[in-house]
């Protein structure tokens, strides 16, 4: 469940013990001019740390180690965090911090009176509450690639992600535009109004187990591809009928074949995905990432009209593993191009079942789709 940026810098789940840099997370996210309005006095100020702290710590609050993900460099020191959540759950996450607001601030705040707060967020999205990354590991990528990975972790809920900005943050602005937010109105944070980007799923692609009654439309579209691959100089792969209707049946038969419908309801992608041990891939020239569970995709292929097929697969897939091998042909130039934009890592060659070799590739879950 990590992902490696640069071979350097590694993005994971926090953990319990992360919990100090997630409260400054927070506190720097929020500002400390606010912080100190929370504390009424600078003199009050480690209170609010020791607050968000504390509540990190926890396993139920909004600012817990459960919604956070964290960057850390290669001697394991922590460099950034962003924190994400379902929007649905503030109310009931939030009684954590009154609680504890009340105790080390001295409020006297009812879980009632707080219902009456303007909400900052909503069970219609999921919400980038914080998003910190210390001064000297700005600008290389790392805060994308935290919110790509919390993207990626939540997509399968299939809500849009919500997130404010201050409007005077220029440069934040720009980072989140870049990523696909687009404005879409003002909420209101402790009585300032805040801009809200959201983030929307476009998923024109429903992947879904193979049936039977789906073998001649696999069949047709493993034709296409193989098309494909002859048009483009690769002349070996998925020769002599391969793969054929035997192959496609015991897919479907163990439960291993899936396919992707279009919003037409147009079959446009299929692949195979096998978690568990692969025999083939038990001897490697050259070395995997890790010795962790995985999953395998095999005979993956589109219509050859449907752009991100291997994209949405992975997607799909991510969620039931965290980590991925695939293998593919020397000569299947477009597929070695989109496993290395995907960030998938070259590992060696391993040896098929039929005695040919493969280029071997693996992709660890928060690797960023």
């Amino acid at each position: 469940m990590h992902h490696i940026l640069n071979n350097t810098i590694v993005i994971r789940p926090a953990r319990r013990e992360d919990a100090p840099f997630i409260g400054k997370t927070v506190t720097e996210a929020m500002g400390h001019e606010f912080c100190v309005g929370l504390a009424e006095g600078e003199e009050n100020f480690p209170s609010v740390l020791k607050l968000f702290t504390d509540l990190a710590a926890t396993e139920s609050a909004q600012y817990s180690f459960k919604n956070t993900l964290v960057a850390v460099d290669k001697n394991d020191e922590r460099i950034g965090a962003v924190i994400v959540y379902d929007g649905e759950g503030l109310r009931e996450m939030r009684k954590d911090f009154i609680a504890k607001a009340n105790e080390l601030l001295g409020w006297n705040i009812t879980v009632e009176e707080a219902d009456q707060w303007e909400p900052e967020t909503n069970s219609n999205e999921i919400y980038l509450d914080s998003l910190y990354v210390i001064p000297e590991y700005r600008n290389r990528g790392i805060a994308s690639t935290l919110i790509k990975a919390a993207i990626e972790n939540y997509r399968r809920i299939g809500k849009p992600f919500g997130l404010l900005v201050e409007p005077h943050n220029v440069k934040a602005h720009k980072l989140y535009k870049e990523l696909g937010f687009i404005e879409d109105g003002v909420n209101n944070f402790c009585g300032e109004p805040m801009i809200h980007l959201a983030y929307k799923l476009v998923d024109d692609i429903k992947i879904r187990r193979s049936t039977i009654a789906d073998v001649d439309n696999i069949i047709s579209i493993f034709d296409s591809a193989k098309r494909y691959m002859r048009a483009n100089n690769n002349v070996s792969q998925w020769s002599d009928g391969y793969p054929d209707e035997e192959t496609i049946r015991m897919d479907i038969e163990n439960g291993n074949s899936y396919v992707g419908e279009n919003c037409n309801g147009e079959l446009v992608l299929t692949f195979a995905f096998i978690k568990g041990e692969d025999p083939t891939y038990n001897m490697i020239k050259g070395k995997w990432l890790n010795d962790s569970p995985y999953g395998a995709i095999h005979r993956i292929a589109s219509n050859g009209k449907t752009r991100g097929v291997l994209k949405r697969s992975c997607e799909y897939c991510f969620n039931e593993v965290e980590n991925i091998r695939i293998d593919t042909h020397k000569d299947n130039q477009p597929m070695l191009l989109a496993l290395k934009n995907l960030g998938f890592q070259r590992c060696g060659e391993i040896i098929c079942r039929d005695g040919t070799a493969r280029i071997a590739f693996q992709k660890l879950k928060y690797d960023g789709i």
